[in-house]
């Protein structure tokens, strides 16, 4: 028998060894390479941390991992995901794949959702797939309102305090106005005092000699009524209608004396009329001077009554 080479025996343990790391990896990673196994993808708008070998569930046992991630060919940013499961699954049709958070620390993992439908999804199909949010993102969701309320607040409150501060800095400016009019008035107080003295004197000489002079007052008072019942009784309009009509009647006088009209109107406007007055004045003033120097001329008298002849 021919003795197998020392070297043979070497590389022969060697690529066993090769072989069982291998298929011990991916045994570890829930990939039996000694089994065919079955692939289908999912697609997904974001997957936040799911990665490559991470498990997939189905009713908390594992029957498959992610093989690839890769971006939708459509350039829509969307991220497909090829898992594979192995033969024994059968996956009812309209079922749906869920991504989810595995643990507290936020490791992402695929859970199969069977549907009660009798078909079964073929190797190679797109499942339906959903993206379940964490107790994270739940509480981040829940907290997501209190969070603006607590922003709202915050920003009121920041508000006021701003409003506090311009309120204490007008209260200060006010009460240092208040002093300061304060020590003004009472400056001028102590200034004004023996003014201020002789003002409230003086209005209390008026209150005592209003109070002397009521009934003389009441009087007056008394009259003004009677004077103004008078004057409401009178007929007013009708004498102002006749002192209006006389006015009328007086201008029209004027006119016709301006005019001419008449003899006051020749006497002012005719010039010769009035020459021949002053002319006749002075006629009759030279008379009255002879008559008082030679009175002889004028009056003749007898002693004896004897008539004087004609």
């Amino acid at each position: 028998m021919k003795k197998i080479p020392r070297e043979a025996i070497i590389g022969f343990i060697m690529l066993s060894i090769i072989a069982i790391l291998i298929w011990g990896i991916s045994f570890l990673k829930g990939k039996n390479i000694l089994t065919k196994n079955q692939e289908f993808y999912a697609i997904f708008e974001r997957i936040d941390g799911l990665e490559k070998a991470s498990p997939v569930y189905l009713n908390g046992y594992r029957v498959g991992l992610v093989e690839h991630i890769y971006f939708h060919p459509d350039k829509s940013g969307r991220l497909v995901v090829q898992l594979s499961v192995g033969n024994n699954i059968n996956i009812p049709m309209d079922s749906e794949l869920v991504l989810y958070n595995h643990d507290f620390l936020g490791t992402k993992a695929l859970r199969l959702d069977y549907s009660n439908r009798s078909e079964h999804e073929h190797p190679g199909d797109t499942l339906n797939s959903h993206f379940e949010s964490g107790l994270t993102e739940q509480l981040a969701e829940r907290l997501m309102p209190v969070k603006e309320k607590a922003e709202r607040l915050l920003v009121s409150m920041d508000t006021m305090i701003n409003v506090i501060n311009q309120s204490d800095k007008q209260i200060k400016s006010t009460l240092t106005n208040l002093s300061e009019g304060s020590l003004e008035f009472k400056y001028l107080m102590k200034n004004q005092r023996r003014r201020l003295g002789k003002i409230i004197e003086n209005a209390e000489s008026i209150s005592n000699n209003l109070e002397e002079n009521n009934e003389q007052i009441s009087n007056i008072l008394t009259n003004f009524s009677a004077v103004s019942d008078s004057l409401a009784d009178a007929n007013i309009g009708h004498t102002i209608r006749n002192a209006t009509s006389a006015l009328g009647n007086f201008q029209s006088i004027l006119t016709k004396i301006e005019e001419g009209d008449g003899s006051l109107g020749q006497l002012v406007n005719n010039d010769s009329l009035y020459h021949n007055l002053e002319n006749a004045s002075r006629d009759l003033d030279s008379l009255l001077i002879d008559m008082k120097e030679q009175p002889g001329r004028y009056i003749h008298f007898s002693v004896f009554g004897k008539k004087d002849k004609e």
